[in-house]
């Protein structure tokens, strides 16, 4: 890519540039501590790094190939010359296209996980041994499986695991949890040498072979009176999973519906990642032309296996999430039963109504990762319709900042002195709506509960699964729009201001956990 730029062109550009941008999309470059525009032009044009939110690099030479095949920098020329020609820097064809033209592959994904996180070399025996010392003699034992390590990873299935294993350890029972040792994006059957990471009561024993896991521990669990639940099984040789809990001495157990990963590899059901599927039969025409078609015939017979070799209670966390699995998973299961993750209590001690007048702006919030399947594109595209509006100011909670998107962004992540902060973070920027617009039916949708147990209201559709269901059961918790633009509608014409938090004086709650699978298991006899 050409460098040969005058000295006239070079400060057109970098009036162009945005160098608060760049180094916020360039954590190395920042780290680096080096001029963004002169890194810009040496290495980041020629590496495809975007110069401002507004600008893609590789979408202007996929426009333009006319400028791909003359080598030259697409910013520069675009600043130059393109946008007087009326060059497009846009192909208008909405985030769907920009997924499916720029995605990879779940192969290509596949392939460069095990690239980047290849079969790791299993710890000594003896190092088990010496871990499995904390299993009191005795006690119960309840075993988790998940994709990963709980204890240090952030989200919703590590937090449904912790509280799990906190719920069961009040019982008296330890806790034993295993987790691909490699992380996976799907049920794994490539792995060579796979091994296993075991937690043992919150901490990591170390990584080893399924067979040594069960030759240490089988013999340990025998007599105890033992529990297992299943919260996720991607990445996972699923029949050395099952052998290894037979090994321990497992019959029967619990697997959460915390997604729909049991039917298909892409656990949203979204095909191609950019439309809700349904669900449709692996051999329909429709799973032939998606992306996951093909993995699926892996995915789905592996999970048929856990529920033919155990017996196996299905736990969803919304009446949606069950209704739809049971529409779709091809054997049945033992037991099903609906167990939500949290409920809502109103705090016994509400605040005094502020004495201030109401604020003239609204301010709107999208809470968590910036996902597509979130709704993160439908967040971004009203931003950009209603960023300039003087009635709107727009912010994005999460831990991972979104350069592109002109909200205001405020870093929210859990710490062992705060390990809920959503709810205080909404109270204290005031939040009055939260768009929640899934493009998949959610299961339950902590953020949801979050937004209404901190004051704010949720906008949403139809097809947004539990988080419609949430809103659409009280008045208060939201509304549910038809379409996106209905919901466009609400903000240009000015109405959605109804939705404030002055005018609806809201009613603060807390988001009270379950203790998962232990609120299902008797106690035992005395």
């Amino acid at each position: 890519m050409s460098l040969d730029l005058s000295p006239e062109v070079l400060e057109q550009v970098r009036a162009e540039f945005d160098p608060a941008f760049y180094l916020a999309a360039n954590k190395d470059v920042a780290e680096a501590g080096v001029d963004p525009f002169q890194h810009f032009l040496t290495f980041g044009a020629r590496e495809g790094r975007d110069p401002r939110p507004d600008f893609s690099m590789s979408r202007y030479l996929a426009l333009h190939l006319d400028v791909r095949e003359a080598g030259l920098n697409p910013f520069a020329h675009w600043i130059t010359a393109g946008r007087a020609e009326g060059r497009a820097i846009d192909h208008g064809l909405g985030f769907e296209y920009e997924v499916l033209w720029g995605g990879k592959s779940i192969e290509e994904r596949m392939r460069d996980l095990r690239f980047a996180l290849p079969d790791r070399e299993p710890d000594a025996p003896d190092t088990l041994r010496q871990a499995a010392d904390a299993l009191a003699p005795g006690r119960g034992v309840h075993v988790t499986v998940g994709h990963d390590d709980f204890s240090t990873g952030v989200g919703g299935v590590q937090l449904c695991i912790r509280l799990e294993a906190e719920a069961q350890a009040r019982r008296g029972l330890d806790h034993l949890h295993v987790f691909p040792s490699a992380a996976g994006v799907v049920v794994d059957i490539e792995r060579d040498r796979p091994t296993l990471g075991v937690v043992i009561n919150g901490t990591l024993a170390g990584h080893f072979a399924s067979e040594t896991v069960a030759e240490v521990i089988g013999p340990r669990l025998a007599g105890r009176r033992t529990t297992f639940a299943l919260h996720s099984l991607i990445g996972h040789p699923v029949d050395r999973t099952c052998d290894l809990l037979a090994a321990l001495g497992m019959t029967e157990g619990f697997f959460w519906l915390h997604d729909y990963a049991s039917l298909c590899a892409g656990y949203a059901l979204m095909r191609d990642d950019v439309a809700f599927c349904g669900g449709p039969a692996p051999s329909s025409t429709a799973c032939e032309i998606c992306s996951y078609g093909r993995r699926r015939r892996v995915q789905l017979p592996a999970h048929v296996e856990v529920f033919q070799r155990f017996a196996i209670t299905a736990v969803a966390p919304s009446q949606v999430a069950l209704d739809l699995w049971k529409s779709r998973f091809p054997v049945r299961a033992t037991a099903t039963v609906v167990h939500p993750h949290a409920r809502l209590e109103p705090r016994p001690v509400q605040p005094a109504p502020p004495k201030t007048k109401a604020r003239q702006r609204l301010r709107v919030g999208f809470l968590g990762m910036p996902a597509l399947h979130k709704g993160w594109p439908i967040f971004a595209d009203l931003v950009r319709r209603f960023g300039d509006d003087p009635r709107y100011e727009f912010h994005h909670l999460s831990a991972v900042l979104e350069p592109r998107v002109a909200a205001t962004f405020t870093r929210v992540a859990p710490t062992p002195d705060q390990p809920q902060p959503m709810i205080p973070a909404i109270e204290s920027l005031g939040l009055d709506v939260v768009l929640n617009w899934a493009l998949w039916p959610e299961t339950f949708c902590i953020a949801a509960h979050e937004a209404v147990a901190a004051g704010a209201v949720v906008l949403t559709h139809p097809g947004s699964g539990n988080v419609a269901a949430f809103v659409g059961r009280d008045a208060a918790h939201g509304r549910v729009l038809p379409d996106v633009p209905a919901m466009h509608a609400l903000f240009a014409s000015g109405e959605v201001a109804t939705l404030s938090r002055a005018a609806r004086r809201p009613v603060l709650q807390d988001l009270v956990f379950s203790g998962m699978v232990a609120d299902l298991i008797p106690e035992p006899a005395a």
